[in-house]
């Protein structure tokens, strides 16, 4: 699928995104809304770089990689960071959630959205 601009993978049970998805050198807009089963977003993320939108509402990631910062044409970006339910696991998750200079990074950037649940550290 070389020509492919538009994947929505939302609300699948999908754990891990294959290796072929970065190779789809065209790609524009990856919505992966409500994946409550991806357990990592992958560093080749950023090789994605027409990549304009990124839509992970709704996910439970603790951790985004450097890299994700790196597609030159990111538009629109969604996160979501919400806790374990076990107040136990906090121990468990990285210090950081993305790194430090992440906003810094993103040229261009005209929508930038990140929720947390209210009760989270």
């Amino acid at each position: 699928m070389p020509e492919l601009h538009f994947l929505d993978l939302s609300y699948t049970k999908i754990r891990i995104l294959p290796s072929s998805l970065f190779k789809l050198s065209k790609l524009k807009v990856l919505l992966l809304r409500n994946c409550i089963c991806l357990e990592k977003l992958p560093p080749e993320i950023g090789e994605l770089k027409k990549m304009e939108v990124l839509d992970l509402s709704g996910t439970e990631l603790y951790d985004l990689p450097a890299d994700i910062s790196q597609p030159d044409h990111m538009k629109r970006m969604h996160l979501s960071f919400y806790g374990p339910d076990d107040e136990s696991e906090y121990e468990h998750l990285p210090y950081q959630l993305v790194s430090p200079g992440f906003l810094s990074e993103i040229k261009g950037i005209e929508s930038l959205s990140i929720s947390v649940h209210p009760e989270d550290h």
